[in-house]
């Protein structure tokens, strides 16, 4: 069986600018509000007024009940780690237009500052904490280029994900030293394929054209994912989609569970003669096309070697758009074009799982355990950490399931023999209300 992101590619070039589908402000500002409140940020940000409106007061009330929360958890002997979510305006406070009245009150907030406080406020009282504010804003120790969330939606991007699987990652391993010595990838629980964001989902049925349906950018099977990094944004002309590779090279990141080969396929057009393409696996050349003609259509299907955990492949191209006077071939699009791909997949096939203790499945607990919302789980970052600490991580995140429902059922199925650590992903974006009275039933359940 195989499952592919399947972009049917269909192109055309009017007048040398490539095409590429725009939402009309006016519908964006019209019909949105009619299922929720948003308005317009600077650099073509559509702002939900959740993101504007922090309850502050709450917060601190979460931080004093968090603190007993996590003393509680280290009874049983886990660690509790917090991941609060930034919004987009804590990270770029500059997407705050202060000509909207309720945007500029906001901004007078400073909510990168108050962010930061209540960061400070957790660390005091020794609440494990992992500050993403800055990582998120600078692109993290591997300077991910793509911004980490959507210009037309809060969630964070593929790049954002990995920014904050990178970070969390590292908290783990040193928090816990030998986590990698236990079994890999046994169980896992959990929604594990994407599903369409409502509010975005229901911008394309109003306005009746493509929006950020960037999450298609994962392809999804099983325990594994594929995420494509610094492609541009999907095109489509209604019917059709393509994704462009741009400038000399794009990358892609393959977690994977064992030790295991698969073929990558992929579908892609050239429109620059004598064109090289490329591709490398954790460093070592795996493709490379020959010299290709103008309006060539390429197809093929590329056997990888995979290694446990993160798989790095990277695409690498000798020529672009405006790269030189032969190799233009869209003038007036300014994007350093250099070929569109319309399909990418990794054959699904079923591959075996490595275990030091098979005789134990049923009494296993994955070392660590991701409770969050729908930012972990449309992006897979429990699939994402598996391959980064190279353990076993049980994904327990909820779709909208708000901030205290996910820990909870959680809570309400936890064993003896709990995880060595509690990853709990919070949105700050949503209010924290009801922290007063949420949290000591938690603390109660554990007890």
């Amino acid at each position: 069986m195989k499952r592919y992101l399947m972009l049917t590619f269909l192109f055309s070039i009017h007048s040398g600018v490539v095409a590429k589908p725009e939402v009309s402000p006016d519908c964006l500002q019209t019909r949105a509000t009619e299922f929720q409140e948003l308005s317009s940020g600077r650099q073509n940000t559509i702002l939900f007024d959740s993101e504007i409106e922090t309850n502050w007061l709450e917060w601190e009330n979460f931080a004093k009940q968090a603190t007993l929360l996590s003393e509680a958890f280290k009874t049983k002997g886990i660690q509790l780690i917090i991941v609060p979510v930034p919004t987009r305006v804590m990270v770029n406070p500059q997407l705050l237009d202060t000509k909207n009245l309720k945007q500029k009150n906001y901004a007078s907030q400073q909510p990168n500052v108050r962010f930061k406080r209540f960061i400070d406020s957790l660390q005091k009282n020794r609440v494990s904490v992992i500050n993403l504010l800055g990582p998120l804003r600078t692109g993290g120790k591997n300077n991910m280029r793509p911004p980490a969330f959507f210009s037309k939606d809060f969630h964070w991007t593929q790049a954002g994900a990995l920014i904050a699987s990178a970070e969390i990652s590292e908290r783990i391993t040193k928090a816990l030293p030998g986590i990698t010595e236990k079994h890999y990838s046994i169980v896992s629980t959990g929604q594990k394929y994407l599903q369409p964001l409502t509010p975005i989902k229901k911008l394309n049925d109003l306005c009746k054209n493509p929006q950020e349906m960037a999450y298609a950018s994962f392809v999804v099977m099983n325990d594994d994912t594929l995420a494509l990094l610094n492609f541009e944004e999907e095109e489509s002309d209604g019917k059709n989609s393509w994704k462009w590779s741009a400038g000399e090279s794009v990358s892609m990141a393959y977690v994977s569970s064992s030790e295991v080969r698969r073929d990558l396929s992929i579908e892609f057009s050239n429109f620059i003669r004598d064109q090289l393409v490329s591709l490398s696996l954790n460093g070592k050349e795996v493709y490379n096309s020959g010299r290709l003609k103008a309006a060539d259509f390429i197809s093929a299907k590329i056997p990888l070697n995979l290694v446990v955990g993160m798989n790095k492949m990277t695409f690498k191209f000798s020529k672009w758009n405006h790269k030189d006077l032969a190799s233009t071939f869209a003038e007036k699009d300014t994007r350093k074009l250099s070929v569109s791909f319309s399909s990418i997949g990794i054959d699904d096939k079923e591959r075996s799982t490595k275990s030091t203790s098979p005789g134990l499945l049923d009494d296993y607990t994955p070392p660590v355990t991701l409770i969050g919302t729908s930012y972990s789980n449309y992006m897979q970052v429990s699939e994402l950490l598996k391959g980064m600490i190279d353990s076993d991580v049980l994904n327990f995140t909820q779709v909208s399931g708000g901030i205290y429902n996910p820990m909870f059922d959680y809570i309400k199925t936890l064993k003896d023999n709990g995880p060595m650590a509690i990853i709990w992903e919070i949105p700050m974006m949503w209010s924290p209300e009801g922290a007063n009275s949420e949290i000591p039933k938690m603390i109660e359940e554990l007890k």
